[in-house]
């Protein structure tokens, strides 16, 4: 358990650190001859994603401005060490860092529209739900949306990260329900990543500033 106040050197901190991961795994070193196209939507998203939360209510996870970042950063250390168990010298930096980002990147809404926006309703602040879900925007599932965002800005995927990002969420889902037991490995070990980051980010104390 940690304690977390997502202030500003908070959240400059994990989207710089998001960056410099991107810039390292492509070896980006002169982005005027290639920016991965990663990259150009980290980028082009900018305060957008760095301020993002991840959820809605503090019974979530990570529901605190930074909070996406903080969690897909989180995802990545995990994805790294559930693959070296299971699957070892199996995906590629690139691959497990695709997949980390994107499968929840349908949370910061669509290219114009945040998915959250800060509560006004003080019952709500207090009873821990600080954001509202943006009902104007179009309806699309987290991972569906996800995979819009990454096909906008030319992201390439295989056919095993496709399926990882659209099975993220698990099969708790109904919409899984037809792959279980037909998912590719790095689909299962996004899932574990994901879900085992969700458990120890409830478990944190959020000090707002």
């Amino acid at each position: 358990m940690s304690e977390i106040i997502p202030n500003e050197e908070f959240i400059k901190k994990n989207y710089d650190k998001t960056v410099e991961l991107i810039r390292k795994v492509y070896n980006s070193g002169d982005e005027k001859v290639f920016v991965p196209p990663l990259l150009r939507m980290i980028e082009d998203l900018g305060l957008r994603y760095a301020t993002s939360p991840a959820s809605s209510h503090k019974n979530y996870y990570s529901a605190f401005p930074g909070g996406l970042c903080y969690h897909n950063l989180h995802v990545l250390q995990w994805i790294g060490r559930f693959a070296s168990l299971l699957a070892p010298k199996e995906f590629s930096n690139e691959s497990m860092l695709k997949v980390s980002i994107l499968s929840e990147i349908g949370k910061i809404g669509d290219l114009e529209n945040d998915l959250y926006i800060p509560t006004t309703d003080d019952w709500k602040r207090r009873n821990g739900q600080h954001y509202d879900v943006n009902n104007t925007i179009q309806y699309m599932r987290t991972n569906q949306r996800s995979l819009y965002l990454a096909a906008h800005y030319g992201i390439s995927l295989t056919q095993n990260e496709y399926l990882a990002i659209l099975l993220s969420e698990g099969q708790h889902e109904d919409a899984n329900s037809l792959y279980r037991y037909k998912e590719p490995k790095l689909g299962l070990i996004l899932q574990y990543a994901n879900q085992w980051s969700q458990r120890i980010e409830k478990q944190n104390t959020i000090i707002w500033p």
